[in-house]
């Protein structure tokens, strides 16, 4: 009897160990890692908090209403043309509809435009990039950030484990 329940405790500890490697060793790719860096609060409104149209667009990003949220941010742009963070949100907001070449259009324009979001839009375009599955070039952009950006210790961790990705490839 001893001899079994010594059996059963050694399969145990086998199967949770097994469990336990499988759940830590999880594969990296480009789509495991979007899904983890790429996280967007939709909190813009604050940067022209009297805007009803931001307000509105906000709120449908934050449910989930892109097309909605779109609708409204594209209003406001008609008004505020160079609003750089509705811009930036516009282009978040056209990655997750899939358009990915507007949303790098849009992004372009703000690294382009000397607007202080250059870092949001790089990190941002590094973002659109892993989701389509081109590390290289998210490595590309995320280099480019500046090291007074808020995600800059983030993007230097994201870039190695994109070599490592890169690395098993060949």
């Amino acid at each position: 009897m001893n001899l079994l329940r010594s059996y059963h405790q050694i399969f145990a500890i086998t199967i949770i160990a097994l469990t336990i490697t499988s759940c830590t060793s999880e594969k990296i790719n480009s789509e495991t890692l979007y899904k983890k860096h790429s996280t967007h609060n939709f909190s813009f409104a604050e940067k022209d908090s009297s805007s009803q149209l931001l307000l509105l667009a906000q709120e449908q990003c934050q449910q989930g209403n892109f097309t909605q949220g779109l609708s409204h941010l594209e209003n406001y742009l008609a008004e505020h043309t160079n609003a750089p963070y509705a811009l930036l949100a516009k282009g978040v907001v056209l990655v997750r509809q899939g358009e990915h070449r507007k949303a790098k259009t849009m992004f372009k324009i703000l690294i382009e435009s000397g607007s202080g979001y250059e870092d949001e839009a790089l990190w941002e375009t590094a973002m659109v990039y892993l989701k389509q599955g081109f590390p290289q070039a998210g490595i590309y952009n995320l280099q480019q950030v500046s090291p007074e950006f808020n995600r800059y210790k983030e993007a230097q961790e994201l870039m190695k484990k994109l070599r490592v990705l890169l690395n098993e490839k060949n």
